[in-house]
This record gives C-alpha cells, sequence and structure tokens, in this order.
C-alpha cells in the first residue's frame, strides 16, 4: 500500500540528522529520530488514523530523553519538523479518496463487489439497489482488514425500489468529497439528453461531477457546455437486458478525477 512507505520517509527525510560538536549527540540524536520515526508511523499506519491526541504521552517520553541528554532544544527542532511534515501528510490522505461506484443491482449480490472495493474508502450507489439488505452489506464493508469501522456508504432510491428504502434514501443526493461538487440521481440522462427531471438542476447550479444509473448502459463523458463529468457506471446485477455487469472505480485527489476504472464482473448467465 501507498502508506507503507512513510517511515521511510519520515525517518530519513522529515527528521534530518542532528549536528553537533558534542560527541555524545550522534547516538542520541538517532534515538530521537527513530522515536519520532516510529510514532508517526504508528499513527498514520498502524493504527490507520490522522489523530495524534493520543500520542502526546509518547512524545512527552521523547521529550524526557532530550531532556536526560542535554538536547531539549534538539527536541523542540524535531517536533516542529514532524508536525509540519505531518500536516503535509494529513492533507495528502484528506484530499484524497478513492470511490467505489456501482447502480442497478436490483437486489443481486456479487462476493466480488467486496474484493473490487476492498481498496476504497467510499461506496456509492446511483439507485435501483433492490433490497434494504443489499443495501446493509455495502453500507457495512470495512475500512480496511483489520480495522474498526465502515466506509462510507452514499445511495440514492432507483424507480423500482420499495418503500423501505425510499425511507434511507432520497432521490438526489448532493455532496462534496474534498474538492468536487457531486450529485447523483437515479434517472438522470446524459450529456446532451438529460432527463427533464434534473435538467433544469443542472443547468441551474451544474456540480462537477454528475451519476446516474437507470440505463443499464456504461458512460463516461464530459459535458464541455456544462463543465461537469457524467458516470453511468452500468447495471452490477442480473436483471436486465445488459450482457455484462460493471463496476466503476475512480480517485478524487483535491479537485481532480482521476485513475478511472472500468470493471467487468462477467456475463449475467455466471451466478
Amino acid at each position: 500500500m501507498l502508506l507503507h512507505g512513510f517511515r521511510d520517509l519520515f525517518s530519513l527525510y522529515a527528521l534530518p540528522t542532528i549536528s553537533s560538536s558534542r560527541s555524545s549527540i550522534p547516538h542520541s540524536s538517532s534515538v530521537v529520530q527513530e522515536e519520532l520515526a516510529k510514532l508517526v508511523y504508528n499513527d498514520f499506519v498502524s493504527k490507520g488514523t490522522t489523530n495524534l491526541s493520543h500520542s502526546w504521552f509518547s512524545l512527552a517520553s521523547i521529550a524526557f530523553i532530550c531532556c536526560s541528554n542535554g538536547l531539549l532544544s534538539h527536541f523542540f527542532l524535531r517536533f516542529s519538523c514532524l508536525y509540519s511534515n505531518t500536516m503535509l501528510l494529513f492533507s495528502y490522505i484528506c484530499n484524497m479518496k478513492r470511490i467505489g461506484l456501482l447502480s442497478d443491482t436490483h437486489g443481486y449480490w456479487d462476493d466480488r463487489f467486496q474484493k473490487y472495493f476492498a481498496e476504497c474508502d467510499e461506496i456509492w450507489h446511483a439507485g435501483d439497489i433492490g433490497t434494504t439488505e443489499l443495501a446493509d452489506r455495502l453500507a457495512t464493508m470495512p475500512i480496511r482488514e483489520g480495522q474498526d469501522g465502515y466506509k462510507v456508504f452514499r445511495a440514492v432510491y432507483g424507480n423500482i425500489d420499495g418503500g423501505d428504502l425510499r425511507l434511507m434514501f432520497n432521490d438526489k443526493n448532493r455532496f462534496r468529497c474534498e474538492e468536487v461538487d457531486v450529485l447523483i440521481k437515479h434517472i438522470g440522462g446524459y450529456p446532451g439528453n438529460y432527463d427533464r427531471s434534473i435538467n433544469a438542476a443542472l443547468h441551474a447550479r451544474p456540480p462537477k461531477l454528475f451519476i446516474s444509473g437507470h440505463s443499464h448502459i456504461l458512460k463516461v463523458m464530459y459535458d464541455q457546455h456544462l463543465g461537469l463529468l457524467h458516470i453511468n457506471p452500468g447495471a452490477a446485477g442480473i436483471y436486465g437486458f445488459h450482457k455484462t455487469r460493471t463496476l466503476v472505480r475512480f480517485t478524487i485527489d483535491g479537485s481532480e478525477i482521476k485513475d478511472l476504472e472500468v470493471i467487468e464482473l462477467s456475463d449475467k448467465s455466471d451466478k
């Protein structure tokens, strides 16, 4: 994973070697450097979090090591360096999300949803979910293997969804993901042929990313006039005229939408 290299990043780059004429400093500074590298590694990799509040006791311990060796000023130098690079890393992590997108499952669950969305931070469903049980399974996918908590799940209901799903979700879902304005609606059309139920809203205040389903036809199109990207992930279920079931994955990095992948699951007859 991307995060696996952060320990080396902080130990070799973020925490430069201390220079001093005192003979005792090189050994002590290496201890400080290693302890701080471990601290960042544990916070950002092992614990899978960007919350440093639980680490103040560790910082106090490192400060004690520095004081014991007459290195308090070096501790504050190292801490300021750690803080600066931690904020850069925090910004990098928070400004990039991997998205798993699907639509028109019609109640059909495929175990490969779990496989292909394992790396994703959020899962979005563009409607015709089919059952609350399927929605619950998508909403309870773990963040990462071995970590507590679930991925963010966003959805809208579709035209075949019953009252229970309509109580859980709205027909439209507009939100910001990082710096991208996103609008999801099941029946939405596509650039040049938007559905009349959403056409006026799109022209009045265009999102940066417009997602729809319903057609069971995979589309990725850019609307030059409105300046938005449209994605229809096709159908992930087995009901309908489509021959191939599809999923879509992409990355939102700040205001950029990139690294889009289309995953073909199988012929519908492969159950």
